[in-house]
């Protein structure tokens, strides 16, 4: 069984490799040794079995230690890894952030006035825990810096695209609409590139420069409105039904004889006369 166990030490140290305590192959064969020894005493007769439990305890203890050990060695090293990669891209990056800064204070008028940081001043990775946890803490507030810096840069110049982008798309509305080149149009297109397509740009003149050419561009485009046709009543049951006018009233046709021509109606009587002298 301690034959055994000292093999169980030696296939962690294998397996281990650069992550184990370089002091570790020196006390197996510490062991080893001893073990030998006490196996040749007990051969010859004499007592060990005090000696043989302190060996089961030292060994126990000493397996115990390099599993931990080489966890938390393996633990490092993956952690120096990424730190290395980290730095490494941050060194990478730093300059295209730089050139970001400095385009951005040439194009646009009250651009940010930020400091562009410098990973290469945090120095090399650190080889032991103590001091690559702080590094590794540093390294996220470059980058975190970094972003920071390319978001203000980068914003603006952003939306001096997004501007132009706009009104380019309107202008190919009026060109196919064919209003392109009426005086108000062209003014406003005129004031727009004296903006956008200047240096450096003022972002909050150009807005207001894009806004006008649009509605412009909208007014002269948009669909004359529509004269909306009357609506009909609302049809319901609850509406008298008006009976139609009555036919004019004729005579009755029968076949019992001619039908007598209408008589004239009679003549009006004389109006009376006055009384003469010999009637009185």
């Amino acid at each position: 069984m301690l034959r055994a166990q000292l093999v169980r030490l030696r296939d962690l140290v294998k397996a281990g490799g650069s992550a184990v305590d370089p002091s570790a192959p020196t006390a197996i064969d510490r062991l080893t040794s001893r073990l030998e020894d006490l196996a040749h005493r007990a051969l010859a007769g004499g007592d060990v079995a005090g000696e043989l439990a302190g060996f089961d305890a030292e060994a126990t203890t000493l397996e115990r230690d390099l599993i931990v050990s080489t966890a938390r060695r393996k633990d490092l090293a993956q952690d120096r890894s990424r730190g290395q990669v980290e730095r490494d891209a941050l060194v990478a990056r730093a300059p295209a952030v730089r050139e970001l800064a400095a385009r951005c204070a040439d194009k646009i008028a009250g651009a940010p006035r930020l400091a562009v940081p410098d990973p290469t001043t945090l120095g090399p990775v650190p080889e032991d825990r103590a001091a690559l946890d702080p590094y590794l803490e540093r390294l996220a507030l470059v980058r975190a810096a970094l972003d920071t810096v390319e978001a203000a840069y980068g914003g603006p110049l952003a939306e001096r695209e997004d501007l132009r982008g706009v009104v380019k798309a309107f202008q190919a509305k009026a060109i196919a609409a064919r209003v392109a080149e009426r005086p108000e149009l062209l003014a406003a297109w005129e004031q727009v590139k004296a903006i956008l397509w200047s240096a450096p740009c003022d972002l909050a003149a150009g807005r207001d420069a894009v806004a006008t050419y649009v509605a412009h561009v909208r007014a002269a485009t948009g669909p004359a409105p529509a004269t909306p046709a009357p609506s009909p009543g609302p049809i319901t049951d609850d509406l008298p039904i008006t009976p139609p006018a009555p036919a004019a009233t004729r005579p009755p046709i029968t076949d019992d004889g001619p039908i007598a021509p209408p008589t004239a109606p009679p003549a009006p009587s004389a109006a009376p006369t006055a009384p003469t002298r010999d009637d009185a």
